[in-house]
């Protein structure tokens, strides 16, 4: 689940470009007010409802190049709510991303922020969990309000040289590129914005050791409120990661999650869901993924571990009613 304010900017923008907000909100039993609550959470799927909503009420002939990167311009602190205080507060760039990646799930369960450090450089990783894949306006809306954070916290110091976004090549690369000052990569797994360690070391100039403890104390209280996350999900991750190595068998997923495969098929059951559920949910997502970056059908159908070409589009078509092909021509 993600806060409501995060929805903000997206759901102002899409306002100023003539969607009607509040009747998109209605049909999800939401007022604006209610989305902007700092106690609104959305689940994953009405998150991904909203944006889709949104992109589709949106008249003929309104230019949709970098809505994401258009919307996190309008995103300030406090839509982050309490993690974006306590980013504001920390020392550095550095210890900033480290409490982006501690307290994540103040904002949403389904972010999952990385920090790697390494002997000159420092890379903010950001996925879904579950390995779910991002809408391509969503993936540039979660780079960017990472990049604005840092850099407007660090007084400008926080500039990246490299920027990763998993999404489709846009046609507006420069303004990517001008956006984020730095060379942007599309199509790649992950969000990754590579920073120079040096940096990500400036000091911040309004940070409060003081007020910053009482934060990150308050910060614990609140995760400890929140739900684990879920079963499900983690199988659906590690189905995730299988796809990629070539062993995403049932045997395998219940190992990783420290349990038998009975155990797994079981609770899984409870939960309402199935393993082949899930290994046709990650699938689906994927291709529908890979297709917008225009791979090949046969690279698809062999990177999801079909058998050939032909089972993937039978497997398609029962997903989406469409052959690949016609999709690809559809969008």
């Amino acid at each position: 689940m993600a806060i409501g304010p995060i929805y903000r900017p997206f759901a102002e923008l899409a306002r100023e470009l003539g969607v009607d907000v509040d009747a998109v909100l209605a049909k999800l039993d939401l007022t604006f007010p209610q989305l902007v609550a700092a106690d609104t959470r959305l689940t994953p799927d009405q998150g991904r409802a909203l944006g889709r909503a949104m992109l589709a009420a949106m008249p003929k002939g309104v230019d949709r190049t970098g809505l994401g990167l258009r919307a996190a311009q309008r995103f300030v602190t406090s839509d982050a709510d309490l993690l974006g205080y306590i980013m504001s507060h920390s020392a550095t760039p550095l210890e900033a991303a480290h409490a982006l990646a501690e307290h994540a799930r103040l904002i949403g369960d389904s972010a999952d922020f990385r920090v790697d450090e390494r002997a000159d450089t420092v890379h903010v990783t950001l996925g879904l969990v579950g390995g779910k894949q991002f809408l391509p306006d969503a993936a540039d809306f979660g780079a960017a309000i990472v990049y604005r954070l840092l850099r407007e916290c660090s007084q400008g110091a926080a500039r990246p040289t490299e920027v990763q976004l998993p999404r489709p090549e846009s046609r507006g690369r420069r303004a990517y590129e001008r956006f984020f000052g730095a060379p942007v990569i599309f199509n790649t797994p992950r969000i990754v914005l590579t920073y120079p360690r040096a940096c990500m070391a400036v000091p911040f100039s309004q940070s409060d050791r003081h007020l910053l403890t009482i934060l990150k104390a308050h910060a614990r209280e609140r995760l400890q409120s929140l739900p684990s996350a879920d079963l499900p999900d983690r199988a659906r991750a590690f189905i995730a990661e299988g796809l990629i190595s070539g062993d995403y068998t049932l045997e395998h997923v219940a190992f990783r999650c420290g349990m038998s495969d009975r155990t797994l098929r079981r609770r899984l059951t409870e939960a309402g869901t199935s393993y082949r559920d899930l290994v046709d949910d990650v699938r689906k997502e994927r291709a529908l993924h890979l297709l917008e970056a225009d791979q090949s059908i046969s690279l698809i159908a062999q990177h999801l571990g079909f058998s050939d070409p032909t089972a993937f589009a039978r497997a398609f078509r029962r997903w989406t009613g469409n052959a690949p092909h016609s999709h690809v021509r559809s969008h």
